[in-house]
């Protein structure tokens, strides 16, 4: 059969009636009724930020996902490699998964797709397991390579968790495992390593910690992360990241102080001749917040001092912090608004887990938020009605730029990877988004956004669409037996950079767009089977130059509750 008619049948199938089974992992339990999560802000030179916790941390690179399934993330490893990802406008869990929360999920489909997911959480006494799984594969057209290449992510974790009373302790261990295979690259002449045929790593990591159950208490929490990397190159890394909270309540007033520290050892073989570097971050925040009626304070001053072989001497940030919320409406409008500033770490693992295609030749970098202000406007119009928006601007050093070195080694050999170079930017988002229950069958949800980035070394920052704009949809129709989801984001142009030839030159990220569509029959309360159709791998589009949208892939698949 014509392999485009299947391509164009198994896309306007599934965008027709599109679901999707995926829902946050850490809230099974919720009554299927609740609206829509709507896409939440890209911003892609900033630094995660929730709008009321005041907890700071020493960067963390144990490769964060977020708790949903089926998220789209555009990563931008430009600024600080904490972007925000485009949250996939998820909806609320269905019936059947509120019953039966634990599940496994697999499928196999057009351009060597497979997948599998799963989860479990189990509670026996006073202590509760969990494990989840999570596996992707797809072929994708990768430009100069002559031949289709062989993306693949795979990772597992389990995890602990005990009622001590006040407290709860426990912690979890994850191994994840990310290859990218183009069998043509090495056919001709044996170049160095940074051909490899198989460009590869793996991630060990894992998290104690003692956390307490209710806010307030004197000590909140402690914990240590700990990861170890290992890919081409004879990329090595390691890092440990120790964090607490200690507070003290004065009725509505609360005086807190948060520290941490982080220690880094990152190694690169082939470029460095196996020359190592480390960083250390000891952060501080002294606070004072205040929480009473409409009003939700806090001021402190962050103090950060980076320091090792692998920073220019010793760097030392003072600067003040802020976030404040009011509700203006009880339970209709809260006005939000946060000043934040400090040092990160950006490290192999995100480097990999943001752009699996090239093999790394810098160690581990820093930056600097010299600031970052967001000010926003939240609430609901009627129980249907959701709404959230927002502008922020941060202005940012040392944020790493990539860009593409491509070496034609022969007539049809090319090497291809990413060089880091220290940027300053500034960015300007304004984003709104909002989620509409037609009833408790039916939910849609839309938001659209505005970037405008500078940049010293470029034009302007890299990997910044200018203009976004997606919706989304989720219902379930014929009784209920079958689940419909879909989702289509646009992304403007963008621009990228690629060195060749000893010219470095400026290219364009022409617009694409982002698709998932999915149609489940549920023909018992505890199997169901699903046909799938997306352009991402492993939730992600990683867009650079030369390295194109994954393209279309369709799956079929089941799934079994229990």
């Amino acid at each position: 059969m014509n392999t485009s008619f299947i391509k164009v049948s198994m896309l306007c199938m599934s965008l027709l009636a599109v679901s999707v089974e995926g829902f946050s992992q850490e809230k099974k339990n919720q009554n299927p009724s609740e609206v829509v999560n709507v896409e939440k802000n890209y911003t892609p030179q900033v630094k995660s930020k929730e709008k009321v916790n005041f907890n700071p941390s020493a960067s963390n690179t144990s490769e964060k996902k977020l708790s949903v399934q089926y998220i789209t993330e555009l990563e931008t490893p430009q600024a600080g490699f904490t972007t925000q990802s485009v949250n996939g406008m998820l909806l609320s869990n269905t019936q059947n998964e509120t019953l039966y929360p634990n599940y496994i999920k697999a499928g196999y489909g057009y351009n060597l797709s497979t997948m599998a997911d799963g989860y479990y959480s189990g509670t026996f006494g006073k202590t509760t397991l969990w494990a989840k799984l999570n596996h992707d594969r797809s072929e994708r057209d990768v430009k100069p390579l002559p031949q289709n290449s062989v993306y693949s992510h795979t990772d597992a974790s389990v995890g602990v968790r005990v009622d001590a009373g006040r407290y709860d302790v426990g912690g979890h261990v994850k191994y994840a495992y990310n290859s990218f295979t183009n069998n043509y690259m090495l056919t001709l002449y044996d170049v160095p390593a940074i051909n490899a045929e198989k460009l590869k790593n793996s991630i060990y990591s894992g998290q104690v910690f003692v956390k307490a159950k209710k806010k307030g208490e004197i000590f909140d929490h402690f914990t240590l992360d700990a990861s170890y990397y290992a890919g081409n190159e004879a990329a090595k890394e390691m890092e440990v990241i120790g964090n607490t909270r200690i507070n003290i309540p004065i009725k509505s007033w609360t005086i807190a102080v948060d520290a941490s520290l982080g220690y880094y050892d990152t190694q690169i073989g082939y470029i460095n001749n196996a020359e190592s570097e480390n960083l250390l971050h000891l952060n501080l925040l002294p606070s004072i917040s205040y929480k009473k009626g409409h009003w939700d304070l806090m001021a402190g001053v962050r103090m950060g001092i980076l320091t090792g072989n692998g920073a220019e001497g010793s760097n030392f940030h003072i600067m003040p912090e802020a976030k404040a919320s009011y509700v203006i409406t009880d339970g209709l409008m809260t006005i939000y608004g946060a000043f934040t500033s400090g040092y990160k770490v950006n490290t192999l693992a995100e480097l990999a887990y943001q752009c699996p295609y090239m093999g790394p030749i810098n160690p581990s970098s820093y930056t600097r938020e010299k600031y970052n202000v967001k000010i926003g406007l939240s609430g609901v119009i009627s129980s249907a009605w959701h709404y959230d928006v927002y502008v922020s601007y941060v202005n940012q050093d040392y944020s790493p730029a990539w860009i593409q070195v491509i070496d034609e080694i022969s007539q049809n050999i090319f090497s291809s990877y990413y060089m880091t170079a220290p940027d300053h930017i500034k960015v300007f988002t304004a984003n709104a988004s909002a989620t509409y229950k037609i009833s408790h069958r039916h939910n849609v949800g839309a938001f659209i956004q505005y970037n405008s980035a500078s940049s010293d070394l470029f034009s302007k920052a890299l990997y910044t669409p200018d203009f976004r704009v997606g919706a989304s949809y989720r219902g379930s129709v014929v009784q209920d037996k079958i689940d419909l989801y879909g989702r289509v984001v646009f992304n403007g142009i963008s621009n990228s950079a690629m060195y060749s030839d000893g010219v470095a030159t400026e290219q364009n990220i022409e617009s694409f767009v982002e698709y998932m569509g999915e149609a489940s029959y549920n023909f018992t309360k505890r199997w169901s089977v699903f046909v799938q159709a997306k352009n991402s791998i492993d939730g992600r589009i990683p867009m650079y130059y030369g390295y194109e949208a994954p393209g279309f892939r369709g799956i079929l698949g089941v799934k079994f509750n229990f």
